[in-house]
């Protein structure tokens, strides 16, 4: 069979072509560190590779979480630590003060003792971290350390002190001084709007809002409409209160509320600037005159002048108002100018030509003859009630914790005094012994979840470590492996080169 020059030719390109491909694939292998480019290479080692990273990337979640919560539990506990040490001191002072060799001098000084350890343990448990949190806060969330498992971030505030009393955070807002409510005037406190069906003010205004929200049931009470869905502000639905004018609302729930009301809003709708019209005639043309001198629109307040409502979008008065409007008017384009905003589509300037002179703005009919007054300009106000909000909090002396360390203090007090005891030496010894075991137990609880925290810990690192080194078999490049085959196919390439130059110049390759 006889072979041509071109089909050896092509043989010897297809050879190194084809070393030379090997030669590229394997030298990027070990160039990226990666085994496979893209997903064709190998569909389920690079799906399964991109599953891995997604549980690595879980796992470092969870190192956050677990990190989070030892050095939450690590504080605490050295917070009562040191409270553990100050009750020690306490109950050895008790066991002093049962001497009885003791005179009214020693229990004093065992007082000044008892009352500075009271005082520094009270700042003990409202102690922040210097992240600016509470050691010790009013409420702890569940947190995920592994797959399904989950333990309290922190200790609890109650865990320590036991049942404590806390205030309710308050919005007092003073309708003491506000302007008389008008019929069809609104007020919106928080989420509800409330509507003025009669002319209304002062003290009677707070005690009817007290009233309607006290009520229970959305509708009207007194000369009030609730125009919202219904009477619950939203984060309060506690007793209202009124007193003086001012209208108090109180949360439900004791301690810190964040969401604050804010100011009460006023919208009053029964402003009005009377109109001086002049009537036109067969050759006269009719005018009507609005006096804007003494007018102060504030953002958000309106103006209506005939069928055309401007808003305020800056603080506006007198001259400079008439002088904006006029030139809104005149301008003939919907829109803003100035600081005035047309809230309708079109300005009146097919109906009139606008003049101003010294905050009075005329307006001329653009025909001859009768006309019908357009009536007084109506303006509508926002105002804002002036609030103040009282933030809820901790009690501290409401706590069982310092309660049963005052009454160790009274106890010495009276011990001095030579008065009647108020508790017996038996009540007083049982109530420190009450708290230190309290204390204990939730360092022993709080040390558990760090103990768990910590071989969860170990686990998770394990598995990371495992979850790497399997993603490392399926896609990192094996260098040796990859080293050696990139060799071989070099190797081959350069024979293939090799043998197809001397092929070139042989005598032979000419002959055929």
């Amino acid at each position: 069979m006889r072979v041509s020059s071109n089909q050896i030719l092509e043989a010897g390109v297809q050879s190194m072509n084809n070393s030379l491909a090997d030669a590229m694939e394997w030298q990027k292998k070990i160039g990226t560190g990666n085994n496979y480019s893209k997903a064709s290479d190998n569909p389920y080692a690079v799906s399964r590779g991109v599953r891995l990273d997604f549980d690595v990337d879980r796992l470092e979640m969870y190192k956050t979480n677990q990190n989070y919560v030892a050095s939450s539990h690590a504080i605490a506990q050295s917070q009562m630590s040191t409270i553990i040490d100050e009750l020690i001191v306490i109950k050895q002072a008790y066991v002093q003060s049962q001497s009885g060799a003791l005179n009214s001098t020693n229990f004093k000084a065992l007082k000044i003792q008892a009352e500075q350890i009271r005082d520094t343990i009270k700042s003990q448990m409202t102690a922040k971290d210097a992240t600016g949190n509470a050691i010790f806060p009013e409420t702890i969330n569940d947190v995920q350390i592994e797959p399904n498992v989950t333990v309290k971030s922190g200790v609890q505030y109650s865990d320590i002190s036991g049942n404590y009393l806390k205030s309710k955070a308050t919005s007092t807002y003073d309708l003491s001084n506000t302007p008389i409510l008008k019929s069809g005037d609104t007020l919106k406190i928080g989420t509800v709007t409330f509507t003025a069906a009669a002319d209304t003010s002062g003290i009677s205004l707070a005690e009817q809002f007290a009233n309607y929200l006290n009520n229970g049931t959305p509708g009207s009470s007194g000369s009030f409409s609730n125009t919202g869905i219904s009477n619950v502000i939203t984060g309060w639905s506690g007793p209202a209160i009124a007193s003086s004018g001012q209208l108090t609302l109180s949360a439900t729930v004791e301690g810190s509320v964040s969401n604050v009301l804010g100011k009460a809003t006023k919208l009053d709708t029964e402003g009005s600037i009377a109109n001086a019209f002049t009537q036109g005639t067969v050759s006269s043309r009719a005018i009507n005159q609005y006096n804007l001198s003494t007018l102060t629109l504030n953002p958000g307040d309106s103006i209506k002048i005939g069928t055309i409502t401007f808003a305020a979008v800056e603080i506006t008065t007198g001259n400079s108002l008439a002088q904006q409007l006029q030139s809104y008017i005149n301008s003939g384009t919907a829109g803003s100018t100035g600081n005035i905003t047309n809230t309708n589509l079109n300005p009146p300037n097919s109906f009139y030509s606008a003049s101003n002179n010294s905050g009075v703005l005329t307006l001329t009919r653009n025909a001859n003859g009768d006309l019908q007054s357009e009536g007084n300009a109506t303006i509508k106000r926002f105002s804002s009630i002036d609030s103040r909000f009282t933030d809820g909090g901790i009690d501290v002396t409401g706590s069982v914790l310092y309660k049963k360390i005052n009454d160790f203090v009274t106890y010495l007090d009276q011990r001095a005094t030579g008065s009647a005891l108020t508790n017996s030496a038996s009540t007083v010894e049982s109530g420190l012994n009450d708290i230190f075991d309290r204390i204990i137990t939730a360092q022993q609880r709080s040390g558990g979840i760090a103990a768990q925290v910590d071989m969860s810990k170990e686990a998770m690192s394990k598995i990371g470590t495992e979850m790497a080194a399997t993603k490392s078999a399926l896609l990192d490049t094996n260098l040796a492996e990859a080293t050696a085959a990139y060799t071989r196919s070099q190797t081959l390439l350069n024979a293939a080169q090799a043998m197809f130059a001397r092929l070139q110049q042989s005598s032979l390759f000419s002959k055929l």
